[in-house]
């Protein structure tokens, strides 16, 4: 390359005058400088440039153009790029040269993605698509399409990201492009495992792995098994999921790549934590922080500390969780990961206040607080740009439509499109409580709130996990889902809030999003309902031959925080201590009883007939008095 970049140079030195010949010469050197030194390549584009513009030469113009806009996006300078790209596309459509255009569509789309803007770049793209399938470049556009879904998946529009996807493979598969059908699949396995159709996920996954052993790809085959790993964890099998984290473990130490062994370092420990096999997982973290810590990978070492100081907390080993913790939260300070730093916050001030030190705790607490009405209005954010960029999509699409056929066929699709937009807004009201909802819609965004006052009940299923051996995926998922429809019900009639369900575990809490006086003789009127239903489904499940379920509730009442989160969806949610504390009164009732705690009975002492049963020691709080309503 030397010997090249030496000889253009002589070249354009030695030149008497500049042609059109010399401006080329000048854009060949700056792309063999491009790798070695991005700041000079950009320099000799923007003398490309400069004279193209002089001799009127607009070809030389826009491959000057493109290459200060490459060397640019090297140096991370993407505004910057983005309008030079710009800039060549306008000296392009004047060429009509409608290849180079598609092509620098799609760098722009590219670039786009890197500022973050992810309707901008599915705009390019589509521009981009519209030019190949008029040249009839048939994988141009399924590489275009495959960037689109990619987009539509970061915006969490995972229809639209299938579709991208399977036209892409459509593609790749009829031209018979292997290792793009299995770049191809492993994204649509990543869409199936954020939708949680495991099954799906794990097929393409498995498709996209046998092309890669044919390929022998270790890199690409340690990926998939990761990724296959990650269903497995969260579909909560856990042995399996120890299996393909450890080969995908073994082939990224063939392949020497430390910043991903450290990664799966970290995904071991997670799943020996979920098995609450901590001296195996606390061994795993540590090893994940010796090697984050020599890469100096601060991005993963925040995680790694957090999740060790997490482990010593639950142990009872204060004094390392509070340093890992402390780490965590000073490298989480410094690079601005907003969701680690948040829970360390959260767990380094129960720490504190597990030793006394309540004015520690206190000031670590309300940086908690913020924290998290910061992070949820950024999500509401979030969610309000992927409602804007679909409507904007909708909204050109109907354009598009009416240009081309004004008939009555176009009257029906626009009257469709309306009762898709009424859809919308109900499965908004499915999501959200009303009155968020409506925060959102006027406000654009919803804010966090403390409630001094609610009462939340947790109910699940007693003996859940030999059930769930019994049954089928299908029978399990059919019977709990007739349970919860009938808890649904009934938690709308008493105008009580259902906050998610957990696998076989169904939340629900009264006093929000609308603070309420009588909170909790609503939430224990709730539960005596869900018994009442409980009992009646069992009778009429008998009859029918099929498995019934027998449901322990608990009930705590204190404050909490409530808000709209999540990094690709979103939910209204509620944290705090008396969530934790309802959990324990479930975990310690019995079936077909409701067990609260005294707060509970406080309120509701001389309303509802209860009995004493006792006190449970409950880690980390002392110990709790417990009632059963009668």
């Amino acid at each position: 390359m030397s010997s090249e970049i030496e000889i253009l140079t002589q070249k354009i030195s030695s030149a008497g005058e500049i042609t059109s010949e010399v401006v080329d010469a000048i854009n060949s050197l700056a792309l063999l400088l491009l790798e070695k030194n991005a700041a000079q390549a950009h320099l000799t584009s923007q003398k490309a440039v400069a004279e193209a513009r002089t001799i009127r030469y607009p070809k030389g113009e826009a491959a000057g153009l493109i290459g200060a806009a490459m060397a640019a996006s090297k140096q991370r300078n993407y505004e910057e790029a983005a309008e030079l790209y710009d800039q060549a596309i306008r000296v392009l459509e004047k060429q009509n040269d409608k290849q180079q255009v598609a092509e620098v569509r799609k760098k722009l789309g590219n670039t786009k993605y890197y500022l973050g803007r992810y309707t901008e770049a599915i705009e390019n793209y589509k521009r981009a698509i519209e030019i190949r399938m008029v040249l009839g470049d048939e994988l141009g556009t399924a590489d275009l399409y495959a960037n689109s879904g990619a987009m539509y998946g970061l915006l969490g529009n995972y229809p639209l990201a299938l579709k991208s996807h399977m036209q892409a493979l459509k593609i790749f598969e009829q031209f018979e492009q292997p290792s793009r059908v299995a770049s191809t699949c492993s994204n649509i396995g990543v869409v199936y495992a954020e939708l949680k159709n495991y099954d799906e996920a794990l097929k393409m996954y498995q498709r996209a792995l046998d092309i890669r052993y044919v390929e022998n790809d270790a890199t690409e085959i340690s990926d998939i098994l990761n990724n296959i790993a990650n269903v497995y964890h969260d579909a909560g099998k856990f042995n399996e999921a120890l299996n393909m984290h450890e080969r995908a473990l073994e082939l990224r130490k063939q392949t020497g790549n430390k910043t991903k062994i450290a990664t799966s370092l970290v995904n071991l420990g997670d799943v020996y934590k979920a098995l609450n096999q901590y001296p195996l997982s606390l061994d795993f973290y540590s090893r994940s922080i010796e090697l984050f810590e020599t890469l100096n990978e601060k991005r993963g070492l925040v995680p790694a500390y957090y999740n060790i100081g997490e482990l010593y907390f639950l142990t009872g080993d204060y004094k390392n969780a509070r340093y890992y913790l402390d780490e965590a939260i000073k490298l989480a300070e410094e690079i601005g990961l907003k969701d680690h730093l948040r829970e360390a916050y959260e767990h380094m001030a129960m720490i504190f206040a597990e030793e006394g030190k309540f004015e520690e705790a206190y000031k670590l607490h309300v940086k908690f607080a913020e924290l998290n009405k910061e992070v949820a209005n950024l999500e509401t954010s979030r969610l309000v740009a992927q409602m804007t960029m679909r409507h904007e999509i909708e909204q050109k699409d109907r354009e598009t439509e009416l240009e081309r056929v004004k008939n009555l066929e176009l009257t029906k699709a626009y009257n469709s499109l309306e009762v898709e937009k009424q859809r919308s807004e109900e499965l908004l009201l499915n999501i959200l409580p009303e009155e968020v909802s409506e925060e959102l819609k006027q406000s654009g965004k919803t804010r966090a709130r403390s409630f001094e006052m609610v009462s939340v009940l947790f109910a699940d299923i007693k003996g859940f996990t030999l059930i769930s051996e019994q049954l089928s995926a299908e029978e399990l998922v059919s019977g709990i889902d007739e349970y919860f429809e009938a808890f649904d019900k009934i938690v709308e009639k008493h105008g009580v809030e259902k906050i998610k369900t957990i696998g076989d575990a169904y939340l629900c809490a009264g006093g929000v999003p609308v603070a309420a006086i009588d909170h909790a003789e609503r939430i224990v009127a709730v539960a005596k309902d869900f018994i009442r239903a409980a009992d009646e489904l069992r009778i009429e499940r008998a009859k029918k031959q099929l498995h019934t379920f027998d449901f322990r509730i608990g009930i705590h009442s204190g404050p909490v925080v409530a808000g709209v989160v999540g990094i690709k969806k979103f939910a209204y949610d509620i944290w705090g201590d008396t969530v934790n504390t309802a959990s324990r009164m479930q975990q310690h009732s019995e079936p077909g009883r409701i067990n609260i705690s005294e707060s509970t009975y406080q309120f509701i002492n001389g309303k509802f007939n209860c009995a004493f049963r006792g006190e449970i020691e409950a880690k980390n709080k002392g110990k709790l008095k417990m009632y059963f309503v009668e």
